[in-house]
């Protein structure tokens, strides 16, 4: 999440554009494909355990582009919640097993992605 820039350029603004930076990169890359119209934006398409930099621009009606935002610090991509510990799989398993599931019938889901 980012707050709107205080200067329009006299223009209305018409949406964002948020490049990320992998650590040790050296070229800044789009994050977004399609236009961003407020202030936050699910970054996709990262490697779990890689950390990364931000940055966001503004772009409006009359096609300028900001300068970039300061850039964030490095963030780790993780899963929110971690690795199911072996003891907790077991207890997962042993419910399953008394309810009568089999690992074809549920699944967990992955954690919802960041928001930059």
């Amino acid at each position: 999440m980012w707050t709107a820039p205080k200067y329009d350029g006299g223009h209305k603004l018409t949406g964002y554009m948020v490049e990320k930076l992998e650590a040790d990169g050296k070229a800044w890359l789009k994050a977004n494909h399609v236009n961003i119209q407020g202030c936050a934006f699910t970054v996709t398409d990262l490697t779990e355990g890689a950390q990364y930099q931000f940055l966001v621009k503004a772009k409006n009606s009359a096609g300028a582009v900001s300068v970039p935002s300061e850039t964030t610090e490095l963030v780790a991509c993780r899963d929110e919640y971690g690795k199911l510990s072996s003891t907790l799989s077991k207890v997962v398993q042993n419910m399953c097993n008394l309810f009568d599931f089999n690992s074809t019938q549920s699944s967990l889901r992955r954690a919802p992605d960041h928001h930059y």
